[in-house]
């Protein structure tokens, strides 16, 4: 099984040239299902070693190495093909963040306790413990686990609790401290201010925001992120649709005099130009929405994408499909651009019927 699995991530790599060829051929079409056939690869090959344990060492250096060659492939072909240097640009900013990325993940893996004691999986590993007097114990390695987070892989060895008792002379229900776990993490100040309020003098408890700071500090960086691209993103779409609008506007004008010539007001004549600009906008809501909901929903069953723990904190790219934000999401877009479109549209009242008639 671990050579079927590192065939299909071998073949990955047999495909980026001849997308590339194809590509330059014009032919869209192939390209795209020999696209769509390498994501797919992409996916059975993880799926296959993780179901039957058929993880190796070559796999896990080919995987990332045919992603990375696909990628490069196509970003030089639609870059060449396309004569766009824009392509190009982009392209050369994602093979620089791969190789940082590169960089971060080997440094990080030499970090890694088992790395730097030069251990693995059945080796005898020597503990001491230092007391007084001074104890030393013998265990053997059973696992090597990998969280993502440097915190926890560079300094946390797990084992078993017994033996912890043992040394300190404890009873089969003392422990140095223990968890308790809730759904509602938005009150999770008030559960712990009523724990601590309720145990012993020389105990504490604390939340995992109080313990682990850094991790809350990195997502709240990353909701500002999210949100200066939200307001980055609606302030390009507006521009673009006032423009657009403008520019029917411009190209109608001897309509829009022949229809005040014959009567129609200029409230009237505004509505028709922004009802246009409303179809084409639910049209784009409709395919946005249901392209992003396809998406979401075979992220959320099959992790096609994946991330760098040692960046992200975590493997893949969590999706919550929420109907009633999605909902929401969507009024608030229509009455936001419908009352960017009103901008422009406030052109027709300036247009004068004897001279846009003349306009040709």
């Amino acid at each position: 099984m671990t050579n079927l699995v590192n065939l299909i991530t071998f073949s990955r790599i047999l495909l980026a040239p001849f997308i590339l060829a194809f590509l330059m051929l014009d032919n869209f079409l192939i390209c795209l299902l020999l696209f769509i056939f390498a994501g797919i690869t992409d996916y059975f090959d993880g799926y296959l070693a993780r179901k039957y344990n058929a993880e190796s060492q070559l796999g896990e250096i080919l995987d990332p190495i045919a992603d990375k060659i696909l990628v490069i492939f196509i970003l030089f072909g639609l870059s060449v093909h396309l004569h766009s240097y824009l392509i190009a640009f982009l392209g050369s900013i994602i093979l620089t963040r791969e190789i940082l990325v590169v960089a971060l993940r080997d440094y990080s893996s030499r970090n890694n306790i088992s790395n730097k004691m030069k251990l693995d999986v059945g080796d005898d590993l020597v503990m001491y413990y230092v007391q007084k007097p001074t104890r030393v114990r013998k265990f053997k390695v059973i696992g090597i686990y990998n969280t993502g987070l440097a915190e926890f892989d560079e300094v946390v060895v797990i084992g078993d609790l017994k033996h912890i008792q043992k040394l300190n002379n404890w009873e089969d229900n003392q422990v140095g401290g223990y968890e308790v776990i809730t759904n509602n993490i938005s009150n999770i100040e008030l559960f712990s201010e009523i724990i601590d309020e309720n145990i012993d003098y020389d105990l504490k408890a604390l939340d995992i925001k109080q313990k682990y700071p850094q991790i809350f500090d990195w997502l709240r960086l990353q909701d500002f992120n999210v949100l200066i691209i939200l307001i980055l993103m609606l302030i390009v779409g507006g521009v673009n649709m006032i423009t657009s609008l403008l520019i029917i506007i411009l190209e109608k004008s001897r309509l829009i005099g022949i229809l005040k010539a014959i009567g129609a007001t200029n409230w009237n004549i505004r509505n028709v130009f922004i009802y246009n600009s409303l179809y084409i906008i639910f049209n784009g809501l409709l395919w946005g929405n249901l392209i992003a909901l396809t998406f979401s929903i075979c992220q959320n069953y099959f992790d096609l994408i994946s991330l760098d723990e040692n960046i992200y904190f975590m493997s893949f790219v969590p999706v919550k499909i929420e109907l009633m934000s999605l909902f929401l999401i969507n009024i608030g877009t229509i009455i936001i651009c419908y009352l960017i479109l009103v901008i422009p549209s406030v052109v027709i009242s300036k247009i004068s019927p004897a001279k846009s008639i003349k306009f040709e």
